[in-house]
């Protein structure tokens, strides 16, 4: 009885999972902010309703499912393919990462080019005015 409640629970958790993973994997490699902000919206809703809340459940249920699990091969293998996904997830995540910080860095640069820009034509246009007023 115990193993079929854990499997349930473990399987549930790695749907969860695998929802997270396809809607993470749908972003692409070039991900736009928009499209950023609704998957990490989505993914937090998947995150919340389905695999947090299932694993509270399992541990409330069988605190002690874990050793449980060491003993079942369908259980173990279940665990198995969530660390998988969790995986998969994380190099996407690092991915994602990497673009945004990458775009961030172009930001600061354009930002930068633009106030030393702005500061040479201010200084241009007082040194302009001092010359008139003389």
């Amino acid at each position: 009885m115990a193993a079929s409640i854990l499997r349930e629970h473990l399987s549930k958790i790695r749907d969860g999972f695998k929802k997270i993973e396809t809607v993470t994997r749908q972003l692409g490699d070039e991900p736009g902010q928009e499209a950023l902000e609704t998957t990490l919206r989505v993914r937090e809703a998947i995150l919340s309703a389905e695999v947090n809340t299932r694993a509270r459940e399992l541990s409330r249920e069988y605190p002690d499912w874990h050793i449980l699990a060491k003993g079942d091969s369908a259980l173990k293998g279940l665990i198995g393919e969530s660390e998988d996904l969790m995986h998969s997830i994380m190099r996407m995540d690092k991915q994602i990462s990497f673009v945004v910080n990458q775009r961030m860095g172009n930001i600061r640069t354009k930002l930068t080019s633009l106030y030393h820009t702005s500061r040479a034509a201010s200084s241009y246009t007082r040194q302009s005015k001092l010359r008139v007023a003389r």
